[in-house]
């Protein structure tokens, strides 16, 4: 670190043959020490710029190693990381992992790019890492804005028979997310949906089934057909399966489920289960 104020001063030289090793220099040392080179974000955005392969690279990995730890001195390079996204350039991995981290604390400011996280989770030429830090990224987004989503519910719903675990039950919590606010939008996929609350990976499970329960309250004759599936959640071994079954089995007023949901109100090893299966009975029984 030392040597920080050196590589910054070399960096201002109009003619630097070697500008690609001063920044990966910067880039080694940011890996290891994020803060130490965050202040130089202003004099490594133009680099995300250039037409030297090498030299884009290197910056966009030290912008992608500061947005690691302190995304806000990163939220001014998201219109150029996206550029760099767009123009399938060199350097996309780390561009698009560097515009998911900044979502972590500034959705806002990448909302703007959110398409272009979009086009990079539907593009199967791309690694899963990089799909994934995209579907997270975006999942963010969709969790402060909904309304987002509207238009690539469709495109999204291709991820559901995808072979990578995680990049399914990213797609799904981002189609959950969406329905906070847009069930409507999401309804129509109900039979694609109900095909992952037997999954074996929970976490798909967790989401798929608390999407159920956001369709069921809004449109329960879609979703009353599945109501045996989803008692079958009430002896799931996740507990927040569980709790979106009693949630789900409520809104629909599932009087077949009256037994298993008593047992669950009753012999339940954690309390929001039993908390949310009291709740389901006065639901059904109102």
């Amino acid at each position: 670190t030392p040597a920080i104020p050196i590589l910054r001063s070399l960096l201002e030289r109009d003619e630097l043959p070697a500008r690609a090793d001063v920044l990966a220099t910067l880039r080694a040392i940011g890996d290891a020490d994020p803060g130490a080179i965050a202040p130089l974000t202003n004099e490594l955005v133009p680099y995300l710029q250039s037409n030297v392969v090498s030299v884009r690279r290197e910056a966009t990995r030290c912008i992608a190693a500061i947005a690691d730890e302190y995304p806000g001195d990163a939220v001014d390079a998201v219109p150029t990381l996206a550029t760099i996204v767009e123009d399938d350039a060199d350097g996309l991995q780390y561009a698009v992992y560097a515009l998911s981290r900044i979502t972590r604390e500034y959705p806002e400011d990448v909302k703007p790019v959110a398409e272009t996280l979009g086009e990079v989770i539907l593009c199967d030429s791309l690694s899963d890492s990089v799909r994934l830090n995209a579907t997270a990224g975006l999942g963010r987004i969709v969790g402060e804005y909904p309304s987002i989503a509207v238009e690539i519910v469709d495109d999204v719903e291709t991820l559901f028979d995808v072979d990578n675990p995680k990049l399914r039950n990213n797609a799904i919590g981002l189609i959950g997310d969406a329905a906070i606010v847009h069930s409507d939008v999401v309804e129509p996929y109900t039979e694609e949906i109900t095909e992952l609350l037997t999954v074996d990976d929970r976490y798909t499970r967790i989401n798929a089934s608390g999407v159920l329960s956001r369709v069921a309250e809004d449109f329960p004759d879609s979703v009353e057909h599945v109501t045996p599936t989803i008692v079958e959640l009430l002896s799931d071994g996740n507990p927040l399966v569980r709790e979106n079954a009693c949630w789900a089995l409520g809104h629909l007023c599932a009087r077949n489920a009256t037994s298993a949901l008593e047992d669950r109100a009753r012999d339940d090893d954690n309390a929001d289960v039993r908390t949310r299966a009291l709740w389901a009975l006065a639901e059904i029984n109102e």
